[in-house]
């Protein structure tokens, strides 16, 4: 879901907690420079939203971060993402006695 709104520039708020979901979605929002939309409490993720609805320059400026810059430089770049993931499992599989020589090379 969260992925999902950076390309139709809906702009996101989360609570971050324990869960995956906030943390991937705190992630995104720091990847694009909006962690002002990054709440660590519920009375916040609140205060935040209504000031976001009644302050129409804080909502244009916070809407700002999502744009087609914000989702090319995360998730939308499939290939970094997909280099950056094999990357990372790359040193998993030759501990398990993979093959050293078919570990990822990204150009």
């Amino acid at each position: 879901m969260t992925a999902s709104v950076l390309p139709v520039r809906l702009p996101l708020l989360t609570q971050m907690g324990e869960s995956y979901a906030s943390r991937m979605a705190a992630r995104l929002l720091e990847a694009i420079g909006a962690t002002t939309g990054i709440a660590t409490t519920s009375a916040d993720y609140v205060a935040l939203a209504v000031a976001l609805a009644t302050d129409v320059n804080a909502y244009s400026a916070y809407k700002a971060f999502f744009n087609e810059e914000g989702w090319a430089s995360t998730v939308g770049n499939i290939g970094l993402l997909t280099c950056e993931l094999e990357a990372t499992l790359d040193p998993i599989a030759i501990r398990a006695g993979l093959d050293e020589s078919a570990a990822t090379v990204c150009l």
